[in-house]
């Protein structure tokens, strides 16, 4: 794949916002909100955070005292999803490679990814590799599709580190 093909720039990001958002991704962001949200964490690292609705679904339930992190590979996403979320001091909006953090070990109680995973040839990679950065006691939440009908199948993998 081109280096070209994996950049979501120019009308992309707000397109994606206006009408991928509601029809695919909301509703799923808004059950795993939830389901972080139940686990009372304190700092959370959200990878392929694209243009922020899991974000904003999570700091729409999480205590004010929470830090957000939210990742994605494309700064353009991560520009679309501060404009949404403007003013909000726990949400630090990082460009990073999901398979490539710079973060030290243990420095998040959940790690969480909204559908990203159903698309990644390194999957399984990726999943291994987010652990390390993760507390020991730590959960990590995945929602991503399985079969030839991905989205219409999700499955939920909730996992604890140790």
């Amino acid at each position: 794949m081109a280096t070209t093909d994996k950049l979501f720039a120019g009308s992309i990001p707000e397109l994606y916002e206006r009408f991928l958002v509601p029809l695919i991704f909301e509703p799923y962001a808004c059950d795993l909100a939830k389901r972080v949200a139940d686990t009372a964490p304190k700092d959370v690292l959200e990878t392929a955070a694209g243009t922020g609705v899991l974000t904003r679904a999570m700091a729409a339930r999480l205590p004010a005292a929470v830090r957000i992190v939210a990742t994605d590979l494309n700064q353009p996403m991560l520009d679309q999803a501060a404009k949404r979320q403007a003013g909000d001091r726990r949400i630090e909006w990082r460009q990073a490679d999901a398979l490539a953090l710079p973060f030290p070990t243990a420095s998040f109680d959940v790690i969480v990814c909204n559908l990203a995973r159903c698309s990644s040839p390194t999957r399984l990679r990726g999943t291994r590799k987010r652990g390390g950065f993760c507390d020991p006691a730590a959960i990590s939440f995945s929602m991503y599709g399985t079969g030839s009908q991905k989205m219409n199948s999700p499955t939920w993998s909730r996992k604890r580190w140790r």
